[in-house]
């Protein structure tokens, strides 16, 4: 599990804009680990 005991529970993030940079449709979150 990336979010465990020792670091806690993760954060909810919400984006609002009345738009994006170059037109973009989607804004993409991720959270990764790696080893």
């Amino acid at each position: 599990e990336v979010f465990g005991e020792a670091i806690g529970k993760h954060a909810r993030s919400a984006v609002g804009m009345a738009g994006l940079p170059v037109n973009i449709p989607v804004e993409i979150e991720m959270v990764l680990e790696v080893e």
